[in-house]
């Protein structure tokens, strides 16, 4: 799990990718992937087969955050949302700012015994919080600038069977293409496998729809999606230890699902079948409709989507590294 950590702890909010972009460039060299990185920064690995099909296995690496918006004179930051940060969750929580130099913070939260009843229930805006580094706006101005991105500042954390973290979505997917690129150094491939980390899922799928000119077959997205937990219960979530999800829908094949139903069922694999909520909710809408190719969705449930402290099974990321190299290995296996 040490890789996955260190991924976690990589900050990359979406426009803002490019410290994990190098670590995701480097793993894919060191696997012997033909490498290609995008002006958008897109991130491709291409192992070459033998037989006339390619495989996309895409997993966006950007995460939700905010961006500094303003200094007031006294050093008070006020920030804006990148991608779908929750108000509910900042209250008093401690933040990194990349500047030109990390700088730590904490949004400042009014204490209840000084609030009038009235407002005790109302969630402020992004706009209207204040992040608080305890330093003045002189001293701030070597460090930060109006533009730097804000990385929620939360270590990981192993429970057992489960992993606690900020942007698990979709660094779980990405820990999945990364494994699967130690898979490829080693294996012959049959079909050709082009393992693809995209910018920009978190404001609009934007890495996805970045048009580029590798052709190939069949495009797997791999992305995170809903646990069933406390006050999130109903036909849109899923069981944490239920298994992977397989993505049904108007953007993805059933035929191609039903292979990969076939290769979890002969290989043990727990799965369960999901009704996409939004034709638009991952990059499969970007692939869909821009190719001619099919599309598929693998998912793993995750609690407390889009806060600091996401939660994901660990087998569950193992389990779709192993439906995945299977799926690969049943177009001929080792040559």
């Amino acid at each position: 799990m040490n890789l996955l950590i260190d991924i976690l702890k990589t900050p990359s909010v979406s426009g803002y990718e490019s410290g994990l972009k190098n670590v995701i460039l480097d793993k894919f060299k060191e696997y012997g992937l033909i490498t290609a990185v995008s002006p958008l920064g897109n991130i491709s690995g291409k192992r070459m087969g033998t037989f006339p099909y390619t495989i996309l296995i895409d997993a966006h690496y950007d995460q939700i955050g905010l961006i500094v918006k303003k200094i007031e004179e006294n050093g008070m930051i006020r920030a804006q949302n990148v991608g779908g940060v929750d108000p509910r969750v900042l209250f008093n929580l401690p933040l990194k700012i990349f500047g030109n130099e990390i700088v730590k913070a904490v949004v400042a939260t009014k204490p209840p015994h000084l609030q009038k009843t009235k407002n005790k229930n109302k969630i402020p805006k992004i706009s209207e919080f204040l992040i608080d580094t305890g330093l003045s706006k002189k001293e701030l101005s070597s460090k930060i600038r109006i533009g730097d991105p804000i990385f929620f500042d939360v270590e990981p954390e192993i429970m057992g069977n489960y992993i606690s973290s900020p942007a698990i979505d979709n660094k779980g997917g990405l820990w999945v293409l990364l494994k699967l690129a130690q898979f490829l150094k080693s294996y012959k491939a049959v079909p050709s496998v082009i393992l693809r980390a995209t910018v920009q899922e978190e404001v609009g799928c934007r890495g996805a729809a970045n048009r580029v000119d590798d052709l190939y077959d069949l495009a797997v997205v791999i992305d995170a999606t809903f646990a069933t937990q406390h006050l999130a219960d109903d036909d849109h979530t899923f069981p944490i230890v239920g298994g992977l999800t397989i993505m049904y829908g108007p953007n993805y094949s059933k035929k191609i699902n039903e292979k990969f139903e076939n290769v979890a069922s002969n290989n043990h694999i727990k799965f369960q079948r999901e009704v996409e909520e939004s034709v638009y909710g991952t990059n499969a809408y970007r692939y869909s409709v821009s190719g001619n190719h099919a599309t598929c969705g693998i998912s793993y449930p995750i609690f407390n989507m889009h806060t600091p402290n996401e939660v994901v099974a660990i087998p569950t990321l193992l389990s779709i590294v192993e439906l995945l190299t299977n799926f690969i290995k049943k177009f001929g296996g080792n040559k």
